[in-house]
């Protein structure tokens, strides 16, 4: 998502993005990069990109803010502590009613939200 928001700024430029796109549908996109007060600014998975792209191209432009929507899902929270990851271990690694692993997801969703948002313990978010 932030990388087409990047194409079309400075790529297509204002007044080809005016001709050619109506609106920008993103799936679970990160817009934001993590709070500069987080401990992992430092670890900012695009490298400062974001950064750049939210300072040049803000609120999606050259489109307009109303046109650029981003779609994120709530399926997946995170434990609320370690401890909470490894209660009942063995029973989350298969949970054969839903066939997948609970316990893999949530790891899984702790190492995507702890360098994207700051926090990762008790958040909710798509499980990436």
């Amino acid at each position: 998502g932030w990388v087409a928001r990047s194409y079309i700024g400075e790529v297509m430029g204002e007044e080809v993005a005016a001709r050619r796109v109506c609106s920008l549908v993103t799936l679970g996109t990160p817009h934001n990069p993590p709070p500069q007060d987080s401990p992992v600014a430092a670890l900012d998975q695009t490298r400062g990109l974001l950064t750049y792209i939210n300072d040049k191209f803000p609120a999606g432009s050259p489109l307009p803010a109303s046109s650029v929507t981003c779609v994120a899902g709530r399926g997946t929270k995170s434990p609320a502590s370690i401890g909470a990851l490894f209660k009942d271990a063995k029973a989350k690694s298969w949970d054969s009613q839903l066939r997948r692993s609970t316990l893999l997801e949530e790891v899984v969703a702790l190492s995507s939200y702890f360098p994207l948002s700051g926090q990762a313990f008790d958040t909710v978010g798509d499980g990436l």
